[in-house]
């Protein structure tokens, strides 16, 4: 039996004249044929009457994401936060290596040396060399964990 046909007759030489050489198709091939364009014909119809899914996704429903908000990890062991961008401004409180801070304000700041951006926080005001940016919470935290 090959492809749901059987093959009947023509087995040995001696037989070849009494047994004419036959090749009939099982009717469970038609059978087959016929599950299988019932099955296309109902994928087809449901595709035509299947409503559009709406695959937007409200960013703003999860804070660790949120575009444009840039989040901020102290880097060093301990930074003064100043009371303005600058290092002779005043100390108003302190943060610890891993601290994780929302992105408030940035002033670049031209000293005779060289420039210095500065990022305001709740707490005040650090310089660029104590903290790393990052765009979302998420990629904050991360960069946290393995300080």
């Amino acid at each position: 039996m090959r492809g749901g046909c059987l093959k009947t007759g023509g087995g040995s030489a001696q037989n070849a004249h009494r047994l004419p050489r036959t090749v009939r198709c099982a009717p469970f091939t038609a059978y087959r044929a016929a599950v299988w364009g019932a099955l296309a014909l109902c994928l087809c119809v449901q595709s035509c009457f299947l409503k559009p899914q709406d695959r937007s996704i409200n960013l703003e429903a999860v804070p660790d994401i949120t575009y444009g908000a840039e989040w901020a990890v102290i880097t060093e062991p301990y930074a003064s936060f100043r009371s303005e961008p600058s290092f002779e401004a005043e100390t108003v409180t302190h943060g610890r290596r891993g601290d994780i801070m929302k992105v408030q304000g940035r002033q670049l700041f031209s000293g005779a040396k060289k420039q210095t951006v500065w990022y305001q926080f709740e707490g005040g005001w650090l310089p660029d060399v104590s903290v790393n940016i990052y765009s979302n919470r998420l990629k904050a935290r991360t960069a946290s964990d393995s300080l």
